[in-house]
């Protein structure tokens, strides 16, 4: 009996897939907004009014009260439009801040 050396066998080399990496999403230029305010807002900065506010009524809240979102802001109502008029009042003030840094 002739006694033969097995040898090792090894086992095959796991092959690894290699995940390629994605290329990053090409970015998106910023929308430029336009400086201005929108014409229902006309004049409104942080200290003053619209121009088309006046002791008759206020622009933003439709009714004899000033709603202006630095001064007195927005007492409870029902009423969807001039809560959204609110907001948009809101933005364009928040436009406004951020423009004068820019400059």
């Amino acid at each position: 009996m002739s006694e033969t050396a097995e040898t090792p066998v090894a086992a095959p080399a796991k092959t690894v897939k290699r995940r390629r990496k994605r290329r990053a999403a090409p970015r998106r230029q910023a929308q430029i907004m336009p400086s201005k305010s929108p014409n229902e807002f006309a004049g409104m900065n942080k200290l003053d009014c619209c121009t088309a506010c006046g002791p008759n009524g206020c622009v933003i809240s439709g009714m004899d009260y000033c709603a202006h979102p630095m001064k007195s802001g927005l007492q409870p109502t029902g009423d969807q439009q001039v809560v959204a008029r609110y907001k948009r009042a809101q933005k364009v003030l928040e436009h406004q801040k951020l423009d004068e840094k820019d400059v």
